[in-house]
Formats: C-alpha cells, sequence, structure tokens
C-alpha cells in the first residue's frame, strides 16, 4: 500500500464558495527546460525483476516499505515486499465489497489504511493495513435517472459495498491527515472533496472553472497544501491553492506524455513511457530527465528508501545502483 503521505493536509473549509479567480499566472518555466539526462539511460542489464503482473497502472511505496501495485487487467491491489514477497493481494475482479473492476489508483496513506480508486464501480474503497475491508462510497451519480437523489452517496459500512457504485470513473485518490479524500473523477473531469461523513463537494475543475477548467485529467499530486493535476488536454500541469483555484499553470513540452506523477520531497516526478522528468516545486523549474529504454514502456515509477522502482504493465523492477537525485 503505496504510502504517499499528504505532507501539509489541506484545512476543513466549506467547499464550493470559491473565491474570484485567480490573477492569470506569471511567465511559468516549462519542463522542456530540463531535456538534461540525469543519469545514463536506465536499461534492462540496470534492473531486477521483484513481480509480474498482466496490466499494472499504478505503484506507491509504503513507510512500512512495501510497494502497492494496481493491477487494472486483473482488478487487483497487491503489496509486495522489495525482495518480491507477496504480502497481501486486495480484489478480484466483481462489485462485491473489496472487489474492483478495472482499479486506477491506490493511495496507501501512512499505511495503516488503504484507499483505492475503483474506476469501473465508480467508487472508493477503503483498507486496513491488513486488507480488511472497511467502506466504501460512490463517485459520480449513484442513480443517473434520479436528478433528486443523483448526488446523495450511499455511505456503505460493512455490507456488501454494491450499494456504494455510481457512474463516476475515479482515476486518483489522495488522503489528507485530516481523514479529508480528495477524488479526480475522470469522466465529470473535476476533483471531488469527501469530508468524514464522506459528502462529495466540488473543489476544483469542473465546467464552470473558467481557468482551473480540466479536459483531459490523467493524474493527481499532492505537495503541502496545493493539488497538482496533469491535464493531456491543456498540455499542463495546475496547481490548485487550498481553496480550488489554479495557483499557476505550466506547459508540458510535446514529448513528454505523463503517464503517472508523485511528490518526492521537493521534487515532483512525471512519468512518461521512456523517461521521468524531475521538477524542483521549490525552484519552480525542471531539474532533468532520467531516460529509460526498456523492453516495455513504463506506466509509474517511485523511490523507496533511496532505491528507484520501475513499473512496465507486465512487471515491477528496481534499480539499485541508479543514482537519484536528492
Amino acid at each position: 500500500m503505496a504510502m504517499l503521505l499528504l505532507i501539509g493536509m489541506l484545512p476543513d473549509r466549506v467547499l464550493g464558495q470559491r473565491r474570484p479567480p485567480s490573477p492569470p499566472p506569471g511567465p511559468a518555466q516549462s519542463p522542456s527546460a530540463g531535456q538534461r539526462a540525469l543519469v545514463p539511460p536506465i536499461t534492462e542489464a540496470d534492473v531486477e525483476p521483484v513481480a509480474d503482473f498482466q496490466g499494472a497502472r499504478r505503484v506507491a511505496a509504503s513507510p512500512t516499505t512495501l510497494f502497492y501495485v494496481v493491477d487494472a487487467r486483473a482488478s487487483t491491489v497487491t503489496a509486495v515486499a522489495p525482495a518480491g514477497r507477496v504480502v497481501v493481494t486486495l480484489g478480484g475482479r466483481g462489485a462485491d465489497a473489496g472487489a474492483f473492476d478495472e482499479p486506477l489508483d491506490v493511495d496507501p496513506t501512512n499505511g495503516l489504511e488503504i484507499f483505492v480508486a475503483d474506476a469501473g464501480n465508480g467508487r472508493i474503497q477503503h483498507f486496513s493495513r491488513s486488507g480488511k475491508y472497511i467502506e466504501s462510497f460512490p463517485v459520480g451519480r449513484v442513480d443517473p435517472g434520479n436528478r433528486t437523489s443523483a448526488r446523495q452517496p450511499l455511505f456503505d459500512v460493512g455490507r456488501d459495498g454494491s450499494d456504494a457504485r455510481a457512474d463516476g470513473r475515479p482515476i486518483a485518490v489522495r488522503a489528507a491527515a485530516n481523514g479529508d479524500l480528495f477524488v479526480l473523477d475522470g469522466r465529470e473531469r473535476q476533483i471531488v472533496r469527501y469530508g468524514r461523513q464522506r459528502r462529495p463537494e466540488p473543489f476544483a475543475g469542473g465546467f464552470d472553472a473558467r481557468d482551473g477548467q480540466l479536459v483531459e485529467p490523467v493524474a493527481m499530486a499532492v505537495d503541502e497544501d496545493r493539488l497538482i493535476v496533469a491535464d493531456a488536454g491543456r498540455r499542463q500541469l495546475l496547481f490548485y491553492d487550498r481553496v480550488g483555484s489554479v495557483e499557476r499553470a505550466i506547459p508540458v513540452p510535446d514529448d513528454v506524455r505523463i503517464r503517472n506523477m508523485a511528490v518526492h520531497g521537493e521534487h515532483l516526478w512525471l512519468v512518461g513511457p521512456a523517461h521521468i522528468v524531475i521538477f524542483d516545486l521549490r525552484r519552480g523549474s525542471p531539474v532533468g530527465r532520467i531516460p529509460v529504454d526498456l523492453e516495455e514502456p513504463i506506466v509509474d515509477a517511485t523511490r523507496l528508501e533511496g532505491t528507484l522502482a520501475l513499473l512496465t504493465p507486465t512487471r515491477l523492477l528496481l534499480a539499485p545502483r541508479v543514482r537519484l537525485p536528492r
């Protein structure tokens, strides 16, 4: 359960009360400035296999030194030790509690609980560290044909989970320290906040968001009190502040096709099929790239205790001899 800690969580607030749109962002440095290779290209000779998968989409590392791998084709989330031992496997295809239909993201938080974006079932599922099902709640409309109840969530605790399905498509989920959840709904193209009562509240994006409107969001990350969304349609990284307004927008160069992204310390990793672009969040500029030349394209990457981990659709790989930027 790749435990991505939300550093400096977003405070409680009444959402939907937006302040006036932010002034146009000032000149932004494009990641295209980061063409410099930070290390030689990583090849098959540099990596060590950890585990095999069918259609992996996401990997996250937890403070308990485990990798959590989302396999969309197998509809599973697997916790794997660096030596390759499978600790627990969640899911399997289905609509009942604990089952998935094309899961796309996982947030293992601090290692004590796990949240899974169950995209095909239109819901978020919550598990304990040991893999016990706790609850699930819908993303999007529970009953698309009933406008009066379409946005009323059915908070499913410990039941079969089937009532918590909806027509949304959660493609990313991040948990805050105060218990709030932020979900990127690919179908509605917006970020939704779920408070402790799991009532959905629009946070950012959406058709009425003006400069913050999302076109084709593909990934979401958290840096202190900002949410960062990669939008393939806009070819931009959008930085949203604590009230959901766009703080700045940074263009993504044409040769970068972002599959996933994550914050590691002061760096934002933008993962594409053949490289990882390292972006300095404090300076607002790219540092360089880690080129990757494997038999398959990579779909995600992370680090665990200083070691680079690469994910392809069928393999989790370690590159222990690659020196990562601090």
